[in-house]
C-alpha cells in the first residue's frame, strides 16, 4: 500500500499539470451539469438584460438628438425673425445683443409667449410669432 501511494505521489509531482486539468474538468461538470443552475443560462440572461438597456440608451440619445435639432432649428427661426425686424427697422443688430437674443432663446425654449415678452424687452420691439 506504502508503494502504492509512494507511485502515486511521483505521478502527481511529474504530471501536475495534468492532474490539475482533469480536476478542473470534474469541478466544471458538476457546476455546469444542473440545467436550473447553470451559469451559462445566467450569463444568458445577463446578456440580454444589458442589450436591452443599450438599446434603451440609443433610443433615449435619438430622441435627444431630435429635440437638439428641433431646438436648434426654432433658435434659427426666432434669430431670422428679430433680424429681419431689425433690418427693417433699418438698425444693425450688434454682436452683444446678438448673443443676448441667442441665450434669451436658448433659455426660453419652447414657451413662445415668455420668448416674445423677452425679446421685446430687450430688442425694444415687439415680436408676434406666427400661428400653427
Amino acid at each position: 500500500m506504502l508503494l502504492v501511494l509512494k507511485k502515486t505521489w511521483l505521478f502527481v509531482k511529474t504530471h501536475w499539470k495534468l492532474v490539475v486539468i482533469v480536476i478542473a474538468g470534474v469541478v466544471g461538470l458538476v457546476l455546469f451539469r444542473n440545467k436550473g443552475l447553470s451559469f451559462v443560462d445566467d450569463f444568458k440572461r445577463v446578456r440580454e438584460a444589458h442589450d436591452k438597456e443599450i438599446k434603451k440608451i440609443d433610443e433615449a440619445r435619438a430622441r435627444e438628438r431630435a429635440r437638439l435639432a428641433e431646438n436648434d432649428k426654432r433658435r434659427d427661426d426666432a434669430l431670422a425673425v428679430v433680424k429681419a425686424e431689425y433690418d427693417a427697422r433699418g438698425a444693425e443688430l450688434d454682436a452683444a445683443k446678438r448673443a443676448e437674443v441667442e441665450k434669451i432663446v436658448r433659455d426660453i425654449g419652447d414657451d413662445p409667449v415668455a420668448l416674445a415678452e423677452r425679446l421685446s424687452s430687450v430688442t425694444g420691439f415687439r415680436v408676434v410669432l406666427p400661428q400653427e
